[in-house]
């Protein structure tokens, strides 16, 4: 029987709870033109459908994935006019817990709303 080391930790980001409305899905995703499978937990706020959302399209959702190393997560974001990976001093960051990679998720959501509320 083989391990799913990276299966288990996308599973754990499952069990992070979100709030009311949110909605946390694990996503494999196949790109036959690189020939590999994108594993991650994508998180949305009530009226975003990650399966349809475009550059363009109003609102935002987040991303989140097993470094490569196999042990710590990274959390990206996709937006109307914008998609990035969280960073600090220019490197991405990287969660050791399932929870804080939820809770990094969350806030940066909540941030890029915010600004699309305020026009910015």
């Amino acid at each position: 029987m083989s391990h799913d080391h990276v299966g288990v930790m996308l599973d754990a980001l499952l069990a992070v709870p979100v709030p009311d409305g949110y909605t946390n899905t694990r996503r494999d995703r196949y790109d036959a033109v690189l020939d590999h499978t994108f594993r991650d937990v994508t998180i949305n706020p009530p009226g975003v459908d990650v399966s349809t959302f475009r550059f363009g399209t109003p609102g935002a959702y987040a991303h989140i994935e097993v470094d490569d190393g196999g042990d710590t997560y990274t959390v990206g974001v996709f937006a109307t006019h914008v998609a990035y990976h969280v960073q600090s001093a220019g490197h991405v960051v990287h969660f050791t817990t399932a929870a804080d990679a939820v809770r990094c998720a969350l806030d940066e959501l909540h941030g890029e709303l915010l600004r699309q509320r305020r026009g910015w």
